[in-house]
């Protein structure tokens, strides 16, 4: 487009530029949505409509061709035209420069054009004089506008008065570029004024993203949708090509922002002064929520993870209803952790094959345990301690089952936290009453949900690898594999356009709700993990998420655009000793999961009453269960009947 515009500059002596959607844009989705936000913002029900009929009957009213700003509040009821200033500032707000015009204009200012600015509209003119000088167009030889000289290009008028004011008698040296297709390129055609259509920036996003036209169709006349969008428009026409900053700005940016808005009002409401922000998925949190801090609140990034309670208080038993598996690493954890702390554990630790080898050990050892694991807690008290917390804490994270990182610092610090988390998914398993703790979920619906929680994390995550110790006041990374260097590498500029996003936000609506709630964010990414494009399933088809306590199991996040599946590689044996693998297909129905082998259902799963029945071929009663690395095994009538090793797979 720009070299193709250069060159018609190049031809002509004049170049005559539209405001609206071609110098500046608005940051929304329509021009109206503004009303609709003003509506919210102060609430004034019915504003938006009235807003716009006020317009219409402005203009049926007055025998001029254009109307004036306080003709239409003069249509308006008294109790809306109070309002009139602030429809004006935040016009001026959510006005910014378009990137890409701005080139055009500066190459014609390079090139010593005769420039004019040429706009229908409605505002008074020294207001958008000042918007044009604060976005950077501050040279120009003209400035025709609609409201003031009160004729039109939609009537093709003011292009006469142009010609005629600039004594032009070859109209076609003339360049008028602008969005409208009717009034800035039709019409000024017909005067023999040469012209380009410049595409609308919304126009052009829903031709580049497939996935905004589907948002935007579905969330009509949503003043947070409509931000959204506005914004993804304006961040299109940066043309910046980094892939992956774009991709934090359009994705990872608007879940950030909200969550964080979110967390901004709630703080208020609960008097918090000093929030905690979880390492890692509280990194760009901290970032963003520190650009619309007042610094009334002070903002922490801690390290708190959950293998810090299974290391400081020999709790092992805290993940084993999430996945039996997992319960094993915990064990592990713990005797490789402190093997090295003493003489006796260095020589005798033995390296297990199961958790019950493990347990065992420690227990047969538990004092030695108890005072390595004294002698951590007061170390990490010490970290804790040296942050000068103040009353009123708050603990921010993502989503939690059970609550490991609150727990921890409650325990450390013997006070209560305010938590809160982008959702929370509570385990009917865990002996955890919910109850117990002062919780806040920014997700206001628990039967909603993020179709791949795994882009979340991917969304809200560091460049730092996983942490396996902490020791001195400093976290102790787990040697990072092939899939967090990847993350590593990508993840400092996704978070660069996640501020950036806010960035432009908080510009564009300062001190004011831009109304992107949950809702919006749920809406926006579901349609992101429900379709995907060759571009961003090329760039992510080596991105994944560890999902268990060692960070050893990597699923891909968008598992949908990858025909992940998990599968279940089930070994029978018995007596008989009929030992054959094969690959079972899982089938789920409310509470019952069964796995078949051809249409014989080898295992059936019942939850009911927060219990879970297990049993072979329907009717035989599985009653125990032992748990080994990557392994678990069935029990029936003291024999082991089945062995379950999970693998996963793209």
């Amino acid at each position: 487009m720009l070299d193709k515009v250069k060159k018609l500059i190049d031809t002509h002596e004049i170049i005559s530029f539209d405001i609206f959607d071609t110098l500046l844009l608005r940051i929304y989705a329509k021009p109206t949505d503004l009303f609709l936000h003003m509506e919210k913002l102060y609430n004034i029900p019915g504003f938006f409509k009235a807003r716009i009929a006020a317009e219409t009957n402005a203009r049926a009213h007055t025998s001029a061709e254009e109307i004036t700003l306080d003709e239409i509040y003069q249509q308006l009821p008294d109790y809306f035209r109070t309002f009139k200033c602030k429809e004006i500032e935040h016009e001026i707000a959510a006005l910014k420069v378009n990137k890409d015009i701005y080139q055009v204009y500066k190459y014609a200012l390079k090139k010593k054009k005769k420039i004019i600015i040429t706009s229908d509209m409605y505002l008074p003119k020294d207001i958008l004089i000042n918007v044009l000088h604060k976005n950077g167009y501050n040279k120009y030889d003209r400035f025709y506008l609609s409201s003031e000289t009160l004729v039109t290009k939609h009537n093709g008028t003011l292009y006469t008065l142009i010609l005629n004011d600039l004594n032009i008698t070859a109209p076609n040296t003339l360049l008028h570029i602008g969005d409208n297709y009717y009034s800035d390129y039709e019409r000024a055609i017909e005067k023999g004024i040469d012209a380009y259509h410049y595409k609308k920036a919304i126009d052009q996003l829903f031709e580049s993203n497939i996935r905004t036209k589907m948002y935007y169709d579905q969330n009509p006349n949503d003043v947070g949708a409509s931000i959204l969008l506005g914004l993804l428009a304006y961040n299109h026409l940066k043309f910046d090509k980094n892939y992956w900053k774009n991709f934090g700005y359009n994705y990872a940016g608007p879940t950030v922002f909200s969550y964080v808005y979110w967390l901004k009002k709630s703080f208020e409401k609960d008097n918090i002064n000093n929030a905690l922000f979880v390492a890692r998925d509280g990194y760009s949190l901290k970032k963003v929520f520190d650009l619309m801090n007042d610094d009334e609140v002070k903002s922490s990034y801690i390290y708190a993870p959950r293998v810090l309670s299974t290391l400081f208080y020999l709790d092992f038993n805290q993940n084993k209803y999430i996945d039996p598996n997992e319960k094993f690493s915990a064990v592990k954890n713990i005797l490789s952790h402190y093997k090295e702390r003493n003489d006796i554990l260095k020589e005798k630790t033995p390296n297990i094959t199961s958790t019950e080898e493990g347990v065992a050990f420690i227990e047969q050892h538990i004092d030695i345990y108890k005072k390595l694991a004294e002698e951590e807690t007061k170390s990490y008290k010490d970290y804790i301690e040296n942050l000068s917390l103040k009353e009123n804490l708050a603990i921010i994270d993502t989503c939690s089952i059970n609550l490991s990182s609150q727990r921890l610092i409650e325990k450390i610090i013997g006070k209560q936290l305010y938590g809160y988390y982008f959702l929370l998914q509570a385990n009917e398993n865990t002996n955890i009453n919910l109850d117990d703790y002062i919780l806040r979920a920014y997700r206001e619906d628990k039967f909603s949900w993020i179709k791949d929680w795994d882009v979340m994390e991917f969304f809200m995550t560091s460049p730092e690898p996983p942490i396996k110790d902490f020791r001195n006041g400093n976290p102790i990374y787990k040697k990072p594999d092939n899939n967090d260097k990847i993350r590593s590498e990508i993840y400092p500029v996704l978070s660069e356009g996640i501020v950036e996003f806010a960035k432009d936000l908080l510009s564009s609506f300062p001190n004011c709700n831009p109304f992107i709630t949950w809702k919006n964010i749920f809406d926006w990414v579901n349609i992101f993990c429900s379709v995907s494009t060759p571009k961003d399933k090329k760039m992510l088809a080596n991105v994944n998420h560890a999902f268990d306590f060692n960070h050893e199991k990597y699923v891909p996040i968008c598992k949908e655009w990858y025909n992940f599946e998990y599968e279940n590689k089930i070994q029978i044996k018995n007596k008989f000793k009929i030992g054959n693998l094969v690959v079972l297909k899982k089938l789920s129905k409310k509470n019952v999961s069964s796995y078949f082998f051809f249409n014989l259902p080898i295992l059936t799963i019942n939850k009911e009453n927060k219990r879970i029945n297990y049993h072979l071929f329907k009717y035989i009663p599985v009653y125990k269960r032992k748990e080994k690395k990557n392994k678990m095994k069935y029990y029936a009538f003291n024999l082991p009947i089945l062995t379950i090793t999970k693998k996963y797979y793209r």
